[in-house]
This record gives structure tokens, C-alpha cells and sequence, in this order.
């Protein structure tokens, strides 16, 4: 329902923002979702991962005290990406640093509360705050551009979804959390965090190659063929990722626990499971995405406005390869119960590198904008198919984590 509501929005939110006021808020979103992975340390992964339930409400009140500082950090770095023009961020004006401030933190905190949830299976406390983050999404927007195109109405809307959904978990969770650090122990925190070291460790770093490879698309773009092209792409990537997210979060943290569950008492049980998701998953994605792709440059310009006619042509490409990121989502959640989640590193680097290395030669070739974004996506797919089998041969019995070892 989150989802729809977004995209029910998107055709009144396409006919007051033009493709060059979507570029801007498009390279905010890349930044914000590369730097947002790092808000927690990544230390929200491993609230789904204790078995103790102490453990867990310790995790997440470390992780949301460790994003206030890294928040900081972060927006120094934006500020010297907007000094330099770095990747042409030249473009945002000054007052988006104290815009990316708010949601960086609004991220990290909804996301360790989120993983909160999952490690207590209460999927429709998570459901119910999405919904929330799409009418905060899909409303203000809306309303801003009623007086204004400039696409800060955009950035209220991202971050008004993003605080609507964390105030809702955070009504949830406080009752129990609230328990837990009234009878904190000195040094307890401490304890947990360094039990749990390898998710800064191993996951942080992964993390941010799998960011990296999100997000440095559209800045890319961005530079080499302008601000608008990268607007057109930026509302072809968020239609194309909108039953990719309905269908992979919801499915990844419910798939998420039972990998845990099986690793703990069958691990050759993991395969089976991955298997049989991997199947459904696809059969998912060819009934959503194969008509999508037949259909969207004819409808594209009739339902966005003439200006998003190029915006079609994309979505044709976009949606056969997200096929594969739709697969891909839930079951790189395996990971989590594997011994060397380090073995993501490799496929991360494919991920974050090669697609981009083939915008860069297609353009230093003299390719137009629609043919480089064939090769960009053909590249995708196959860097995903890669990601795949390392999640595969890292989940095989004798890799995964011993539940049993104190």
C-alpha cells in the first residue's frame, strides 16, 4: 500500500517537476542512499542475528547513538563533494546539507528499528510504518509543488517518509527498549558491540560496494550526459524498483529469518529454502516485468507528459534487468548465516565497477544515452548473476555460521 501510493502520485509529480528538477533530487537520493548504509555501522544486521532479546534492544539503542556522529561526518563529506564538484554536485544549493542531515539520521534510526522488528517477527508492524512512509512520500510533494517546482518539495516528501515510518516503530519498540537501559550494566554495551564485531567489520565495508553500486549510476550519468538524462533515468529507476521493493523487502526479511532458523537446526536445509525462492521469485519477476517492458514506451508519455517520452524507452531496458535484482534482493540475505560473508566483496566490486566502466567507454566511444544504457544494464545483469553464485557457494553446509558455539 506504501508503494501504490507513491506510485499513484508519481503522474501529478512528473507534470509539476520537469526531468532537470528530478536530476537534483535524484543525485541527493544517490548520495543519501550510498552514505545512509553506514549510519548504523551496520550493527542493525546484527539485531536479527542475536538469539537473546536483551541483546538485541542493546543493539539498537548502540546503533542509533552510533548514527549521530556519523551523520556529521557524512554531510562533511557531501559539503566537499558541492566545494569540488565532484561527480556534479556542484549543482545542489547549500541548504540540501541540512536536508541530508535530517534524513541520514531518519534512515539509520528506522533502520535498526526495522531489524528490531524482524528479529521479533513482527512483519506487520513493518508493513503498517511503510505505509505510513508512502504517504509521507506520495503527499508532500503534492502539496509543496502547489507553490513551488523547485524540487525541494521532493526532498520534503523523502524526508517527511522517512520520519512518519521511524515515529511509528519507534511507539512500537520503546515499551521494551525502555526496560532494557533502565537495567543497563556498566560496560554492557560495550560487551555486545565488540561480541558482534564482524558486522563493522566485514558487513560495513560490503555494504558500501553494494551502495556504491546503486547509487553511482545516476551521478555518473549525471556528468557525462547531463543533468536531465539523469532525471529521466531517476524516474525509470524508482518505477523499475517499486515491485522489486514491494516484493523483496517484505520477502527478504521473512526469508531472512527462516535462513537463520534453518541454519540453526538443518543447515542442508538452507539450499533447499534458497532454491525454492530463487524459483518463485523469478516467476514473479517475468509476470511483472515482461509486460512492463512491452508496454512503457507507448504509455510512458500519455501517463508522465509528453517530456518523459525518453523516460519509456529506459523503462523497457530497466525492467529486463531488474528481473534479476528482484531474485537477487532476498536471497543475498543468506549471507547472513554464512561463515565468509568477506566472499561478497568480490562480487560487490564486479557490481560496483563494471557496469559504470561501461557508461564510461560507451560515452568515451561516442554512444548516444539510450545504447550506453543497453550495455549499462546488460552489464548489471550479468555482474548480479555473479553476486548470485557467491551467495550460493558461501551458504554451502560446511560455510555456515555454528549456531550451537557460544
Amino acid at each position: 500500500m506504501g508503494q501504490v501510493l507513491v506510485v499513484i502520485s508519481t503522474p501529478f509529480v512528473t507534470r509539476i517537476y520537469p526531468p532537470a528538477q528530478m536530476g537534483l533530487f535524484g543525485i541527493f537520493v544517490a548520495f543519501l542512499t550510498f552514505a545512509s548504509v553506514g549510519a548504523t555501522l551496520r550493527y542493525d544486521l546484527a539485531i536479527v542475528s542475536t538469539r537473546d532479546e536483551r541483546e538485541a534492544d542493546i543493539l539498537l539503542m548502540s546503533a542509533t547513538a552510533i548514527a549521530a556522529p556519523y551523520v556529521l561526518v557524512a554531510i562533511a563529506l557531501l559539503l566537499l563533494m558541492i566545494r569540488f564538484n565532484f561527480l556534479g554536485y556542484e549543482a545542489l544549493p547549500r541548504w540540501s546539507v541540512f536536508a541530508m542531515l535530517v534524513a541520514l539520521f531518519g534512515t539509520g534510526v528506522f533502520s535498526a528499528l526495522r531489524f528490531w522488528y524482524v528479529g521479533r517477527k513482527r512483519f506487520g508492524d513493518i508493513s503498517l510504518a511503510q505505509i505510513y512512509q508512502g504517504a509521507g512520500r506520495a503527499s508532500l510533494p503534492l502539496i509543496v509543488g502547489a507553490f513551488s517546482s523547485a524540487w525541494g518539495g521532493l526532498v520534503c516528501g523523502e524526508i517527511a517518509g522517512r520520519v512518519f515510518g521511524g515515529t511509528k516503530l519507534i511507539k512500537g519498540a520503546w515499551p521494551e527498549v525502555r526496560r532494557t537501559f533502565s537495567s543497563l550494566e556498566p560496560g554492557e554495551s560495550i560487551r555486545v558491540l565488540r561480541k558482534y564485531w564482524k558486522y563493522p567489520a566485514v558487513f560495513l565495508p560490503s555494504s558500501v560496494l553494494d551502495a556504491l553500486a546503486t547509487s553511482l549510476p545516476l551521478p555518473v550519468i549525471s556528468a557525462l550526459f547531463g543533468i536531465v538524462a539523469a532525471g529521466q533515468y531517476f524516474l525509470v529507476y524508482r518505477l523499475a524498483t517499486v515491485p522489486a521493493s514491494l516484493v523483496s523487502a517484505g520477502v527478504a526479511d521473512v526469508l531472512h529469518a527462516r535462513l537463520t532458523d534453518a541454519a540453526k537446526s538443518d543447515k542442508h536445509s538452507v539450499h533447499r529454502i534458497m532454491r525454492a525462492a530463487t524459483y518463485r521469485l523469478l516467476g514473479v519477476g517475468l509476470v511483472i516485468y515482461l509486460p512492463a517492458a512491452a508496454v512503457s514506451p507507448f504509455l510512458f508519455p500519455i501517463i508522465f507528459g509528453a517530456s518523459w517520452k525518453t523516460a519509456g524507452v529506459l523503462m523497457t531496458i530497466q525492467s529486463l534487468a531488474s528481473i534479476s535484482g528482484l531474485v537477487l534482493t532476498p536471497l543475498s540475505r543468506a549471507l547472513n548465516v554464512s561463515k565468509h560473508p568477506e566472499y561478497k566483496f568480490l562480487s560487490d566490486a564486479c557490481r560496483s565497477a563494471v557496469p559504470v566502466a561501461g557508461l564510461v567507454f560507451c560515452h568515451h566511444f561516442g554512444l548516444t544515452f539510450i545504447r550506453s544504457m543497453i550495455v549499462f544494464c546488460g552489464l548489471s545483469v550479468l555482474s548480479e548473476l555473479f553476486y548470485l553464485w557467491i551467495v550460493w557457494y558461501a551458504t554451502t553446509p560446511d560455510r555456515q555460521i555454528s549456531f550451537s558455539a557460544d
